[in-house]
């Protein structure tokens, strides 16, 4: 495969605003994010070039993205190797023989022979890897500085969200079968590369390889903070076989309301399962801790996002967490919908975000004391989301 540069769109967000300590703040406009949280010092941010502009400026290395032939991934593929420390001959590996239950549906495929409900068979998929710039700040750093987050988007996805703004790759199967070693050359390349954090992208029917790429990079030189960037969808036992390696988890909180999850992702069992799954994440890695610079280096970072009429009662999720995980959870209230994938099948989700509905839900947020994370201003489209066919 070749190997991709920075993206070519514009970032999904652009440079933050930050907020007085303890405020919201109330001027933020077109994509900006404005920062919320006042725990640790920030540097004031340049402001975001235009796309054009941003396009034409390099950032960085060129990451390895799965090709063999590239010197950097081959010597770095070579060494990986040769290491085996005792946390990696310990590991269970996965078996593509035996009834698949990673993940919450349980679908007990024999993926050595078929595709499970997430559409992943025996080998690890992975559509792109990249500097991302698209996260939030804390993770990307400033939207138009030269390094961003470690992004590795992986191929498939179990819960088939029929708003999926990443469909190509989460149900298209686009993608590159490869192996562990691979994919820990990666994680490597991307730390060579100046990343922030190692940022895995919907990893979890994939799990245990995952879990053993990272031992296998960890163990030749991984400093940086691993980010597990998932759904939400998890099974509590396959989070817990990642205790001790992953620093920070970024999960989404999409529906609070059963009937929704049932209609938007044929899974019922969204609320309570994301719910236990939370839980879970934050008994591992706690409330989120950033650096002098402001980048997260642990901890939990929820992730919000507002649908047309506030479908996944995102009021609610805000209401549980409260009471639940504390008012110093850090939420990321995203305003980001655009009509993706099979939304026009459902007349209610076929339109964008109202500000006034993005406000109402950001409202409830401040009468619940969330003072830590970041709100966003209404608006995206297709061109926020990464060019999963890059070559």
């Amino acid at each position: 495969m070749s190997r991709p540069t920075r993206p070519t769109r514009p970032p999904q967000h652009s440079a933050p605003k930050v907020s007085a300590p303890g405020a919201f703040d109330s001027k933020a406009t077109g994509p900006d994010i404005a920062d919320l949280d006042a725990s640790a010092p920030k540097a004031s941010a340049p402001k975001a070039a235009s796309p054009e502009a941003s396009a034409a400026k390099a950032t960085g290395p060129d990451i390895a993205d799965l090709d063999a032939s590239a010197p950097k991934a081959a010597g770095l593929k070579a060494s990986v190797a040769k290491a085996a420390g005792p946390d990696i001959a310990d590991l269970d590996a996965f078996d593509p023989e035996r009834p698949c239950t990673l993940c919450p549906r349980a679908c007990r495929a024999l993926r050595a022979r078929e595709t499970g409900f997430c559409g992943a068979g025996a080998s690890l998929r992975v559509a792109l890897a990249q500097l991302h710039h698209g996260e939030e700040p804390c993770l990307s750093g400033p939207a138009c500085g030269p390094r961003g987050s470690g992004a590795i988007f992986f191929s498939g996805c179990a819960l088939r969200c029929a708003y999926c703004q990443n469909h190509e790759i989460s149900m298209g199967g686009h993608g590159r079968d490869v192996s562990v070693d691979d994919l820990t050359a990666l994680m490597l390349e991307l730390q060579l590369c100046g990343a922030h954090n190692i940022n895995l992208v919907t990893p979890s029917h994939f799990a245990p390889q995952v879990r053993h790429a990272l031992l296998l990079a960890k163990n030749n030189g991984l400093a940086l903070p691993v980010v597990w960037n998932s759904s939400g969808y998890e099974s509590v036992a396959t989070l817990r076989s990642l205790e001790g390696l992953v620093d920070i988890y970024l999960p989404d909180l999409k529906f609070m309301d059963a009937q929704a999850a049932a209609r938007y992702c044929a899974a019922p069992d969204y609320p309570r399962v994301a719910t236990h799954a939370l839980v879970e994440m934050n008994r591992q890695v706690g409330a989120l801790a950033l650096n002098a610079q402001g980048l997260a280096r642990r901890g939990l970072l929820v992730r919000l996002l507002v649908l047309p009429g506030n479908a996944g009662r995102a009021d609610l999720a805000l209401q549980w967490l409260a009471d639940t995980l504390g008012a110093n959870t850090a939420v990321s209230l995203m305003g980001q919908y655009y009509p993706a994938h099979r939304a026009a099948q459902f007349p209610e989700l076929n339109r964008s975000v109202a500000p006034a509905e993005y406000e109402a839900v950001r409202s409830r947020l401040e009468e619940l004391g969330f003072t830590r994370g970041f709100v966003q201003a209404v608006g995206s489209g297709p061109d926020w989301t990464p060019d999963f066919r890059q070559k």
